[in-house]
């Protein structure tokens, strides 16, 4: 049985934040499209779907940056922070246990 006594909060937070931003940016796609759908399924729309649809997907991709970095840095900083507080728990009360089993699984491929 192994013991996890500390964690390197800014490597916990460099992945958070990357996860985060990237889950911002796909569903800064995601709301840009369903606005496009929105706009030409109206019943009275009488533009040019390619325009509606060419400028959405062009503000998507402004949209998905600055999610992106948005939601990066509250990414960094909640891991961050989460790093820092298991880290003064795992001291006084004791860290997660696993339990490892070495694998030959791709070795006996």
């Amino acid at each position: 049985m192994k013991e996890i006594k500390k964690v390197k909060p800014a490597s916990l937070a460099k992945l958070i934040g990357f996860f985060y931003g990237i889950i911002g940016f796909v569903m800064s796609f995601f709301v840009s499209a369903m606005v496009v759908f929105n706009i030409v399924a109206q019943k009275d729309f009488l533009g040019s779907t390619a325009a509606v649809a060419v400028f959405n997907l062009g503000a998507a991709l402004i949209l998905g940056i600055i999610v992106f970095c948005f939601m990066g840095f509250f990414g960094w900083a909640l891991g961050y922070a989460v790093g820092w507080i298991y880290n003064k728990f795992a001291a006084r009360f004791g860290g997660i246990r696993i339990e490892l089993e070495d694998s030959n699984e791709f070795l006996n491929k």
